[in-house]
């Protein structure tokens, strides 16, 4: 009997590359997440350092005074921004998740696939097995009493 083979291996290998990929990618947005994040941390605790440098400081010029004002507005817009930027990159994150569950579970369904031809592959060989156990014997039962 010729040896166990798969006949959708193929596709198994595809669905394998395809949950590998969904992986890495998932693996990526998850990454730029996480730097929006450390950016946006970043851009809080400069704002929080520059009102705490413009509390101490109070012999600021009117000219300081408003550069401080300035920058402390583009400080909070970029915020906003970069808050704007993470709910965005959550949605991704979101989307990536819900492609890479499709994929495993794809995955899954060939693995299932080709267990269940396997298990039919092994049943086969042994009821054949079997058969030609039983043809010996009968063979060696038959010659035995030929013989005697």
């Amino acid at each position: 009997m010729k040896r166990f083979s798969f006949r959708l291996e193929g596709m198994l290998s595809f669905k394998q590359w395809q949950e590998d990929d969904a992986k890495r990618a998932l693996g990526f947005a998850v990454q730029a997440l996480q730097e929006k994040k450390q950016y946006k941390q970043k851009l809080q605790t400069e704002h929080e350092t520059l009102v705490v440098l413009r509390r101490e400081s109070p012999l600021l010029g009117p000219m300081e005074h408003m550069h401080f004002i300035r920058y402390g507005n583009k400080l909070v817009v970029d915020i906003t921004k970069q808050q704007q930027a993470i709910e965005e990159q959550e949605k991704v994150v979101l989307a990536k998740t819900k492609e890479l569950n499709k994929a495993m579970i794809e995955r899954k369904k060939m693995e299932k696939l080709r267990e269940r031809s396997l298990q039919r592959y092994v049943k086969d060989k042994k009821r054949k097995d079997t058969g030609i156990l039983d043809e010996v014997s009968t063979n060696f039962y038959g010659r035995e009493k030929a013989l005697s």
